[in-house]
């Protein structure tokens, strides 16, 4: 398994767990840009889906940067306050 693992779905119909598990890489860089294209492009190209949310999941540090607040985790994250 990879380090980064990337979760997202539908607001109105998540799976839950595993279920709405969608990828793994192996730097956050890697899987921020794949949520941001999941996001922006993925259910118009691929006639799919919408994905209104997403999470990564850092299986080192057991952290979670969801969609939401990834920005203000992530700056606290690098300065140790998480």
């Amino acid at each position: 398994m990879k380090r980064f693992l990337l979760f997202g779905g539908e607001n109105y119909y998540p799976q839950g767990g595993f279920n709405d598990f969608i990828a793994e890489f192996d730097t956050y860089d890697e899987a921020r840009k794949a949520a941001a294209y999941i996001k922006r492009d993925y259910s118009s190209k691929y006639n799919s889906y919408a994905v209104d949310w997403t999470d990564i999941v850092d299986t080192h540090e057991k952290f979670e940067f969801g969609s939401a607040t990834e920005h203000t985790r992530a700056i606290l994250f690098r300065e140790g306050l998480l």
